[in-house]
């Protein structure tokens, strides 16, 4: 049975709309499940899931008449003379998806449930051609909340008055050091052993970087960007020093940046800008350094 997450009370407000719901984050975190989720809560049989990992489901949409996608579509056994449902996985595959998911929602008031792995994929082909056709929904490793449901307790530690007693801190905190040390991925949260929450972070790791860095990311060098996500690994809350790491890695500044750039709009780090109540300050500062 799929655990509830917090995101999905989100989601469930715009089932019936007729934009299409877009579900994003880091890979790992549940988007799959999710979408499988809603699919099975559709009590409609006109529905279709695609997942885009698959290239040869990718063949079904890499047509330049979009109306033969329709022919393709209609193959799988959807019916487009009523409301069609198409959940599509991994999105981040089709490049040319954008337009298609426009066409069909504007000839065929077509439903579209989508997830996508990489907000920055997202916001260089999806703003101008899904602009007003979309919500989208970011999607994070579990928050603590989250993850003491994942662990199937029944502590609730929703009460903003909650007074932590002594006991109550002893309860919790060794999970909270479970949480702190493996992090909030649901696949590392369900594994039982030191040994398998390791291999499991392993591989996220390994997944992420053939996925996302060597396959959408289409750099020269993926080995300097590999030593780049080394080099920040060790500098959680701290810094950025981009002067350094360029000298470091051997790339220009220029190089740095983009390679942070894309890191950050693919989920492996969230950059934390300078904060100040001057805008003007902080927009000086942030061209100064990068903080994570």
């Amino acid at each position: 049975m799929i655990k509830y997450r917090e995101i999905m009370k989100d989601i469930d407000k715009f089932l019936s709309s007729p934009e299409a719901l877009v579900i994003t984050g880091m890979r790992r975190t549940g988007k799959t499940t999710i979408l499988r989720y809603y699919f099975d809560l559709i009590d409609d049989r006109n529905k279709l899931f695609i997942d885009l990992e698959n290239i040869v489901n990718r063949k079904y949409f890499e047509e330049e008449n979009y109306e033969k996608i329709k022919k393709n579509l209609e193959f799988l056994g959807l019916n487009f003379l009523k409301k069609a449902y198409i959940f599509l996985d991994k999105i981040q595959f089709l490049k040319n998806i954008p337009s298609v998911i426009k066409y069909f929602i504007d000839h065929y008031n077509t439903k579209f449930f989508l997830s996508g792995s990489s907000s920055f994929y997202l916001k260089n082909f999806f703003n101008e051609s899904l602009a007003g056709r979309k919500y989208v929904f970011e999607i994070f490793p579990l928050s603590f909340k989250e993850f003491l449901s994942f662990k199937n307790t029944d502590f609730n530690i929703s009460d903003k008055n909650l007074e932590v007693s002594r006991a109550i801190y002893d309860t919790l905190s060794p999970l909270y050091d479970e949480y702190m040390l493996y992090g909030g991925f649901p696949q590392v949260v369900l594994k039982d052993s030191i040994e398998e929450k390791e291999r499991a972070i392993e591989d996220i790791f390994n997944s992420y970087f053939q996925l996302e860095v060597v396959q959408l990311g289409d750099f020269k060098k993926n080995n300097i960007v590999r030593d780049l996500m080394f080099l920040l690994m060790k500098s959680v809350g701290s810094k950025i020093d981009i002067n350094k790491i360029s000298k470091t890695l051997g790339v220009s500044r220029q190089s740095v940046n983009e390679y942070i750039s894309f890191l950050d709009g693919t989920y492996f780090i969230k950059i934390i800008r300078p904060y100040s109540t001057n805008r003007v300050t902080e927009i000086k500062k942030s061209t100064k350094g990068l903080s994570m």
